[in-house]
């Protein structure tokens, strides 16, 4: 940051303010997500892993409400004409 110069310099602190000032009006809105910050950080202290983003992708899975979607295999209905394939495709 050193070889900024001086106006991106303040440039650059005061979108830096602003964004902690946005950060920590949000987290004091909602205390449920600071708990949740203080037990994943608590938890990574604790035991320490290799690769924390790894980690953190898997303790914050739980908390995906997207569902993978649902994979079919398809059927082909197959015969001559009259046998009812339209009647069990329907």
């Amino acid at each position: 940051m050193d070889k900024l110069d001086p106006e991106l310099k303040t440039y650059y602190l005061q979108v830096k303010d602003e964004v902690k000032k946005e950060h920590t009006t949000y987290i004091n809105k909602h205390p449920e997500i600071r708990q949740l910050l203080n037990d994943f950080l608590s938890t990574v202290l604790l035991e320490k892993p290799d690769d924390v983003y790894a980690y953190a992708q898997e303790y914050f899975s739980y908390f995906n409400t997207e569902k993978e979607p649902e994979q079919y295999k398809p059927l082909v209905l197959s015969g001559p004409p009259g046998v009812g394939k339209v009647t069990i495709s329907c």
